[in-house]
This record gives structure tokens, sequence and C-alpha cells, in this order.
């Protein structure tokens, strides 16, 4: 097997290893989204906050530039991440209401 080919399979494998670390913290944050999701709802705070939201994105905006990211792809992968957390909190409170 060529070094080219070495080096290409062991980047890959780096590349499956990054992809589960991906996920993994995905799943973390989501556990976090449900767990401030019944916080919210003992304190009375709505789902959606802009304040914070917009703070989020200054954040990623600020870390994206400073990593050299896609602005557009980490707008667009937060803006997914954001709306499906805004969604799982809503189908929360309404499973406490029942």
């Amino acid at each position: 097997m060529s070094r080219a080919l070495k080096r290409l399979m062991r980047l890959r494998k780096e590349i499956d290893q990054t992809d589960q670390a991906l996920l993994d913290a995905l799943a973390r944050r989501f556990r976090l989204v449900e767990e401030i999701g019944w916080l919210k709802q003992e304190l009375n705070l709505p789902v959606v906050q802009k304040s914070r939201f917009a703070e989020m994105r200054r954040r990623q905006d600020v870390r994206a530039r400073d990593l050299k990211l896609n602005k557009d792809l980490v707008e667009k992968l937060f803006i997914m991440i954001h709306s499906e957390s805004v969604a799982s909190q809503r189908r929360q409170a309404k499973r406490k209401k029942k």
C-alpha cells in the first residue's frame, strides 16, 4: 500500500472520529436543552429569549471568524440547532401541561 493511500485511510478514520465527537456533542447539547426547558418552565420563562439568542449568535460569529470557518455555514448550522432546541422545549412544555 502506498504512503499516500495509508495517509488517506488515516485521515478518513480521523474524520470518522471527529464526526462521532460532533454527534456526541450534539446529544449532550440536547440533554442540556431538555434540562434548561424544565428550568424555564419552573421559572415561568418563555422558550425563546431573544437577547440570549442574539448573544449566542454574536459569539458564534466571532468564534467562526477566529477559526476561519465559513460564516454562512456556521450560521445555518446553529439556526438549525436552535430551531430544533426551541421545538424540543415546546414539545416538552406541552407534555407537562397534559
